[in-house]
């Protein structure tokens, strides 16, 4: 096996154990590590707050 094709063989098997969560069925590990920790805690926290301050800037503009 060359390479090439052994880079590829444990690309795929490597992508294939890190499967994303289905769509519409999302859970508390939001980093997909396979743990819930500080850093899930963190990215839900920053998430809240974009979405806070995206909707506030529509607001403005939809006020205009």
């Amino acid at each position: 096996m060359d390479f090439a094709s052994s880079f590829k063989s444990k690309l795929l098997d490597a992508l294939e154990e890190k499967k994303m969560d289905p769509v519409g069925q999302a859970d508390a590990d939001i980093d997909n590590d396979g743990d819930v920790d500080d850093s899930d805690e963190y990215l839900h926290k920053r998430r809240k707050a974009i979405k806070k301050a995206m909707k506030e800037e529509q607001e403005l503009r939809d006020a205009d």
